[in-house]
């Protein structure tokens, strides 16, 4: 069974599934400053709807309530899934 939200540890990859769409990167505990947020690291955003990519290179807050679901990810996984969504938004460009 897959850890609450709340239990994810300091550096670990994960996926969250939101409204606005898929987001990647790694947990920073030290800068989550409550319970109802979760603060990512190397964040990736796969806006499904717009068909496009966001980088957040200084990190990104979200809200628990907003995470409809998640995953925690093996070491690697976080740039295989955004090297596959970059090919099924511009198969050009990779």
């Amino acid at each position: 069974m897959e850890p609450q939200i709340e239990e994810l540890k300091d550096k670990d990859p994960v996926i969250l599934v939101t409204a606005i769409g898929y987001i990647v990167g790694r947990v920073n505990a030290s800068k989550s400053a409550s319970p109802a947020s979760i603060y990512l690291d190397e964040v990736c955003i796969n806006c499904v709807a717009s068909a496009r990519l966001d980088r957040f290179s200084e990190g990104l807050a979200v809200q628990t309530d907003q995470v409809i679901g998640y995953k925690k990810l093996v070491e690697g996984r976080i740039k295989q899934l955004i090297g596959e969504w970059e090919a099924s938004i511009d198969p050009t460009a990779v």
